[in-house]
């Protein structure tokens, strides 16, 4: 079964392995052509802005799952909002 799940902000040294999940969710879109270039500057774009922020799971120093959200306010009204 192994240890607990981690779920944390993604990290500048995780980036091998979000370009890897990256090329793997790309497959389920195959009428689109992944580039590996472009998805490094974009993992680089939004761990250094962190905006849209990105999450991982991690399992015993593997990671397995991704979450991409941007945060904004809602132009009418108090609070703030997220999308995935």
């Amino acid at each position: 079964m192994g240890g607990a799940v981690k779920v944390r902000f993604a990290q500048v040294d995780d980036s091998d392995e979000l370009v890897e999940m990256a090329r793997v969710n790309s497959e389920t879109r195959p009428n689109l052509r992944f580039n590996e270039t472009r998805t490094r500057a974009a993992i680089a774009g939004y761990l250094l802005n962190a905006q849209p922020t990105m999450w991982v799971a991690e399992k015993d120093g593997e990671l397995f799952g991704l979450l991409v959200a941007d945060f904004y306010p809602y132009r009418y009204f108090d609070g703030l909002f997220t999308t995935q």
